[in-house]
């Protein structure tokens, strides 16, 4: 197998997954499988593939898989398990982005300013640097942000062009909604 292979022994984590013997590898493009033998594999295991854990108030899931890799043609099955097994670890999140249509080009980050009283919002769509240069709109926008841990005043683009935006309350959420946003985008919430 290519690249660097990372063999962990689990401590306090729980193993989820193994490897079986032979590796094998997907050939996605041309429907095959490359290995050491031939499919399917036999009744040994390897290393950890992937671990579950729980310390302090978080926890984690260690994939021994480069499942963020590639940004064209993954599997379907990795567009399907991320956002799935992040909504089981943090099934209430503080702050959450989504898109309409849903798309794993766009990225969020949130900054929390406590002194300030605000959270910085950047969102970036990548779909550019995937598609080697093709210029395709950014979805529609979502965040949401829990009422009882953060109470949002105002909404605010501030890049491209400064824009204010409604801050409306559903089932314990502020929502923040940008329709037609452009590659990149900048928002400050201004928490009360």
């Amino acid at each position: 197998m290519p690249g660097p292979f990372v063999r962990i022994r689990t401590t306090t984590g729980q193993e989820v997954m193994r490897y079986r013997l032979p590796m094998l590898a997907e050939n996605a493009e041309k429907n095959l499988w490359v290995g050491w033998g031939s499919p399917p594999p036999g009744p040994e295991t390897a290393g950890t593939a992937v671990a579950f854990n729980r310390f302090g108030k978080g926890q984690c899931v260690y994939l021994g898989v480069p499942i963020f890799r590639a940004m064209q043609w993954r599997a379907y099955w990795i567009q399907k398990l991320v956002p799935a097994m992040v909504r089981q670890l943090v099934p209430h999140p503080v702050a959450e982005l989504q898109t309409e249509p849903t798309s794993e080009f766009v990225h969020g980050t949130f900054f929390h300013d406590v002194q300030r009283r605000l959270i910085l919002v950047q969102v970036l769509d990548a779909a550019e640097l995937a598609t080697k240069g093709e210029r395709r709109a950014t979805p529609d926008i979502e965040i949401s942000l829990d009422m009882a841990r953060h109470a949002v005043r105002e909404a605010t683009v501030m890049w491209p062009q400064a824009k204010d935006l409604e801050v409306q309350r559903l089932g314990g959420r502020y929502l923040i909604r940008i329709t037609k946003p452009e590659r990149y985008t900048a928002i400050y919430l201004r928490l009360v």
